[in-house]
């Protein structure tokens, strides 16, 4: 579609990965939800977050400049995961505990911060790559008593042909996002901070290794 410029429609592919997540967090409209992490997939799931109707949105990572951004692009409210009081400011902006979490990081502490977060029945989606299997949470306490989901949702997770409620195909989220940005309810364009020659890309990743606040980069293959 002409209308969809090039430096979106790069996006699509990845955006699906938390398209799918959010699917199996079977989320509805004005329940609350938190995104654990803000590099480029975390700001995908606020996007898509607010598409579905998820209110309040929370943002949590320890990068300033992320937790701005996150604002910028659809999160009602950002904090710094390694604050004192981050549990209570989550709890006092969702009623007592957010319904829906997508923990990107990966990390045993922040799925562990993220059960802290839950309402009773609540669902947190693990789209971080959890590799580490030394995590040490109390999942009685924590998942078990309080009847909290963890749904597995690796983009590999899901059928590679027939579609139900909740479990749809990669294609069917690739037409997902390709259907909300034509009809103006997503925009990804947003998130895009530089676009580079592939020529530069030596210089591009030397600064994702120095940089905390890295940007998000894409390479234009039209520019070699």
């Amino acid at each position: 579609d002409p209308k969809i410029s090039f430096e979106e429609a790069a996006l699509w592919h990845i955006s699906t990965f938390p398209t799918a997540a959010i699917r199996k967090c079977h989320l509805e409209m004005g329940e609350s939800a938190i995104v654990m992490g803000q590099g480029i997939l975390g700001m995908m799931a606020i996007k898509l977050l607010s598409a579905a109707g998820a209110a309040p949105i929370i943002a949590a990572d320890p990068i300033e400049e992320k937790r701005k951004k996150a604002l910028e692009i659809g999160a009602d409210y950002a904090f710094n995961p390694f604050d004192n009081d981050f549990i209570d400011k989550v709890k006092s902006v969702s009623d007592g505990g957010v319904n829906v979490a997508i923990e990107v990081t990966g990390n045993g502490q922040a799925l562990d911060t993220t059960l802290d977060c839950m309402s009773q029945m609540g669902r947190v989606a693990l789209l971080g790559c959890t590799r580490n299997s030394d995590f040490k949470i109390d999942y009685y306490k924590k998942v078990h008593g309080r009847g909290v989901s963890l749904i597995g949702a690796h983009t590999l997770a899901r059928p590679e042909k027939e579609s139900s409620p909740g479990l749809w195909t990669t294609h069917d989220d690739v037409m997902a996002v390709q259907k909300l940005v034509m009809h103006n309810r997503l925009s990804l364009r947003s998130l895009t901070d530089e676009i580079h020659s592939p020529i530069d890309a030596p210089a591009v990743y030397k600064r994702l290794i120095e940089e905390k606040a890295f940007p998000v980069v894409e390479f234009d293959w039209r520019k070699l």
